[in-house]
Order: structure tokens, then C-alpha cells, then sequence
């Protein structure tokens, strides 16, 4: 594709739903794209190749969080982004919302190695790489309690992400999960929340862009 379509492609994409990008923005979603690409041709980070593809079901998709974080407050919100691979959703966030204080956990060293290299070339400030497991005591221990928000895409079974997020959480901080539509298996992990964990949640179903699959958004609000 050529950087006109790309751009053209993404900004459509975000005006549908009903998001505003800045050129600066858009040039990053492209650069991001690019360098994707590249380095997807090495190691496995996502399982898209196509161009036009990643900026739909990647891009796009990670950008249906956004009304949902909150974000135009006076303090910057701290979202932790577990299981991040790629960077998804939390660059695509980044990019949309430079405000944010950001840090990605992944446990590949390959796909932290690829982080580290697109936020150096994207020039991202206030956003750190962990390479470490959500469970690890020593993690858990340097970042306990300190997130406004902690979200993962798909990464787990609500239940399992449920105990892997909490301990990361602030008080009055929310946990969102994101999946895909609403099908037996997700109504099973959420019956699964209501006997294991006895959260409350709050669930939004979002149409994203040109046709894709919807994408369920699970909220849940932790007043510890």
C-alpha cells in the first residue's frame, strides 16, 4: 500500500469511530505499520501479514478501547498492557493519545526486543518494556497497586486475567479486558467470573470499521 492509501485507510477507519487522529499520529500509525511488516517477515508478532489487513483488525480494533480509558483528565492515566505481544492494544492507544503513561509487559524476548526498537523510532516518551510474566513475584512487587487501568487483547480467559491483573490495579482502578464477539465460549468465561471471582462488569459490544467482527468490551471496576 502506499503511505497515502495507509493514511487514508486509518483516518477513514477512525472517523467511523468517532475518533480524531493528528497528522503526527497518522504518520506513526503508518511508520508502526511498516516496521510490523519488516520485522513480521523475521519473527512471528502477529499473525497478519497484509498491510491493509493489520490496519483493520489491528489497528483499528486496539483503537475501540480509547472512549472507554477516560483519558481527558488532568492527571495522565497509567495503563499496564499485558500480554502485549506486538504492542496491541497499547500503541495504537499511545499513538491516539500521547498523554498516557504506558507500560507493555510481554514475555517473548524477541517481541520486547521489537517494542523497544518502535518506540525508539516512534519516539515514544513515558512508555517502558517489561520482558516478564504477569505472575512474577518480582514484577508484581516493582508495579503493585499503581495502575489506573490494566487491559489485555485476548490474551486469556476472563477468570485467569482477572487474577493476573488485580494486583497491578490502584485503588478505584479498572480492569478491561478486550475479546472478540459474543459467542458460547465468552458467555462461558463469563458465567466463570460470576462463581470464581464474584466481579461485577459491565460489557459493550463495538462494530469496528469496515465490516470486521465485533469486539467486546469487558469492564471491571475494582474498588479495593
Amino acid at each position: 500500500m502506499e503511505e497515502k492509501e495507509i493514511k487514508k485507510l486509518i483516518l477513514t477507519g477512525a472517523e467511523e469511530l468517532g475518533l480524531s487522529l493528528t497528522e503526527e499520529a497518522t504518520k506513526g500509525f503508518s511508520l508502526y505499520l511498516s516496521e510490523l511488516i519488516k520485522w513480521g517477515s523475521q519473527i512471528n508478532l502477529t499473525s497478519i501479514r497484509d498491510a491493509e489487513e493489520t490496519i483493520k483488525r489491528h489497528f483499528l480494533d486496539s483503537l475501540t478501547l480509547l472512549p472507554f480509558l477516560e483519558i481527558k483528565t488532568t492527571k495522565p492515566k497509567r495503563i499496564l498492557d499485558i500480554g502485549t505481544g506486538a504492542g496491541l492494544p497499547g500503541i495504537p492507544i499511545k499513538l491516539a493519545s500521547p498523554s498516557i503513561e504506558l507500560v507493555l509487559l510481554e514475555t517473548s524476548g524477541k517481541k520486547a526486543n521489537f517494542l523497544r526498537h518502535i518506540i525508539r523510532v516512534l519516539d515514544l516518551k513515558q512508555v517502558q518494556v517489561i520482558k516478564s510474566r504477569a505472575e512474577d513475584p518480582k514484577t508484581t512487587a516493582e508495579f503493585g497497586a499503581f495502575f489506573d487501568i490494566v487491559t489485555s487483547r485476548a490474551l486469556t480467559a476472563l477468570p485467569e486475567f482477572v487474577v493476573l491483573a488485580r494486583p497491578y490495579l490502584a485503588k478505584g482502578g479498572k480492569i478491561i479486558a478486550m475479546k472478540g464477539p459474543i459467542n458460547e465460549r465468552l458467555e462461558e468465561e463469563l458465567e466463570a467470573i460470576k462463581t470464581t471471582t464474584k466481579l461485577a462488569y459491565k460489557l459493550h459490544t463495538i462494530k469496528p470499521p469496515f465490516g470486521q467482527s465485533a469486539t467486546t468490551i469487558v469492564i471491571f471496576d475494582i474498588f479495593q
